[in-house]
């Protein structure tokens, strides 16, 4: 069986973790295995390929005083925010080697993260719906990506502990009326990074038909 090589990297900055993305993303295009990245970042506004300047509610100014970074991607998507106690998801994968197309690739994240969503007792869903994953009508996890070489960068976005007042500050993903929640939020306690992780990580890898790398995840609740 095929492995899937996993790491939770606790919090990274957001431009070294798009030049680790790069490095893997070359390895995995010349026959590496998979990785999946999972990590969290600092304060950050990533806008991507068809992403609206307007989205962005407050001044360059103000961000800057709440330590608050924008970076443009090539990622597909608008306008979203990332920081502190949201788990970030990079699947590295060679979609010609699982024979998928983009669509296909991303219905199996996103059924990935439902089925974690919903072992916590949240009723998840993400058909017939604006994009992302959705639990009672607002929206917990964003995804988007780029396919490059047949590989995939980029993922997945989703609001574990996040502090959901810095979604104030921008229209996420250009849905004006769209309210943001997390499983914190949901649920009434702080979950742990890691245990969220390894679940993600263990679906995905099943949906794949991959083998979990045993001695790369983590463990314990650290950042």
């Amino acid at each position: 069986m095929n492995q899937i090589i996993t790491k939770y990297h606790g919090i990274v900055p957001y431009e070294k973790s798009m030049e680790l993305q790069k490095e893997i993303h070359s390895s995995v295009a010349n026959g590496s295995p998979d990785h999946l990245l999972l990590l969290q970042h600092d304060h950050v506004i990533t806008m991507g390929r068809t992403a609206n300047p307007n989205d962005i509610l407050v001044d360059p100014n103000v961000l800057e005083k709440l330590n608050i970074s924008v970076h443009q991607t090539d990622r597909g998507g608008e306008v979203t925010y990332h920081g502190p106690g949201q788990l970030i998801g990079y699947p590295i994968i060679n979609l010609r080697k699982h024979k998928l197309g983009p669509l296909g690739y991303l219905e199996i994240l996103k059924t990935s993260l439902s089925v974690v969503l919903n072992a916590h007792g949240l009723e998840s869903k993400f058909k017939d719906v604006p994009t992302g994953v959705w639990v009672n009508d607002s929206k917990i996890a964003s995804l988007g990506i780029k396919v490059s070489r047949g590989v995939t960068l980029h993922g997945f976005a989703l609001n574990v502990n996040t502090d959901l007042d810095f979604f104030d500050y921008i229209i996420p993903c250009g849905l004006p009326e769209a309210k943001s929640t997390s499983m914190k939020k949901e649920l009434g306690h702080s979950l742990c990074m890691t245990t969220i992780s390894e679940k993600i990580t263990h679906h995905l890898a099943k949906s794949l038909k991959l083998e979990v790398v045993p001695s790369s995840i983590k463990t314990g609740c650290g950042r």
